[in-house]
């Protein structure tokens, strides 16, 4: 069993810093007033978000499958159901929480695909082309 964790560059601490930065002009008045509670659940519920989009992820090859384990998901593809991966994409249900990030979408079955941004995406593609050498990649 192979692991791999999500690629996170400079561009995921940028979207953390300026979502710091407005919740700190936001709760600037209330700060000098004393009132802390609502600038740090804000804080934290954020930052908390940040980190299940952006570091949370993991991806898995086990014997014949790859499993994908997000917050909300688990999902099990069948890696000789991969048609084809596309590398250097951006993608995601929701693009605006995805700034910066390029990964891999990976087109399996007849009309589904799934984007994952592994850490090493050579050696990610390498074992994914062990198990199934029919996949075309797309750079």
């Amino acid at each position: 069993m192979k692991n791999y964790r999500p690629k996170i560059n400079g561009g995921t601490y940028i979207w953390l810093l300026i979502i710091l930065t407005i919740l700190i002009f936001k709760y600037y008045g209330s700060i000098n007033n004393g009132i802390y509670l609502s600038a740090l659940l804000s804080t934290v519920f954020l930052g908390s978000i940040w980190y299940i989009i952006f570091i949370f992820p993991k991806y898995s090859i086990v014997d014949k499958s790859l499993k994908l384990n997000h917050f909300l998901e688990q999902k099990t593809i069948s890696i000789p159901s991969i048609r084809k991966i596309e590398r250097n994409q951006t993608r995601g249900l929701y693009p605006f929480f995805n700034p910066y990030q390029k990964g891999l979408v990976v087109h399996f079955n007849i009309y589904d695909d799934v984007f994952i941004n592994p850490n090493s995406e050579d050696t990610f593609l390498q074992e994914i082309l062990k198990v199934n050498p029919a996949i075309e990649i797309i750079s």
